[in-house]
């Protein structure tokens, strides 16, 4: 029997590793790196009457986690900057907050529901969702709610 030159059998052995690479693909592809978290709002009232209570909705969005405070922050006075994670609440400026979920612990990712308190004869709000995870603080960009 003839014997295949030491160059075949380098050849085969090459086409049988990257036969092996692909199935692996194939059958075991890579986990997406986790994503950043994210705040967004999800539900507002359209016409909010003046000095009345309303729901407002934000969801949460995040890899597996808890979170052990998500609020939503708001004033009559606009703080429109781009916030960043090491923007703790107490350093942005916003009068209020809702306190439903300020306290606790709070499996991550969810939507959450508050009932917002405008301030007496407020007509316009600006509005922002906060979460802190993992020490660092998200935010939504700012929003302008007016009342009716």
């Amino acid at each position: 029997m003839a014997r295949l030159p030491w160059y075949s059998t380098l050849i085969g052995f090459s086409l049988l590793v990257i036969f092996i690479a692909a199935l692996t693909v194939i059958f075991f592809p890579l986990a997406a790196p986790p994503s950043s978290p994210t705040v967004a709002f999800i539900d507002l009232p359209e016409q909010p009457a003046i000095g009345h209570p309303f729901p407002v909705s934000w969801r949460v969005d995040s890899s597996p986690t808890s979170t052990p405070f998500t609020a939503i922050y708001f004033d009559t006075i606009a703080t429109p900057s781009a916030l960043t994670a090491s923007d703790y609440p107490d350093r942005v400026g916003y009068r209020y907050h809702t306190t439903d979920f300020t306290s606790g612990t709070f499996d991550l990712p969810d939507t959450f529901t508050a009932i917002l308190t405008p301030p007496p004869r407020a007509d316009t709000l600006y509005l922002r969702g906060y979460a802190k995870i993992n020490g660092q603080h998200f935010w939504t960009d700012e929003i302008t709610l007016t009342l009716h």
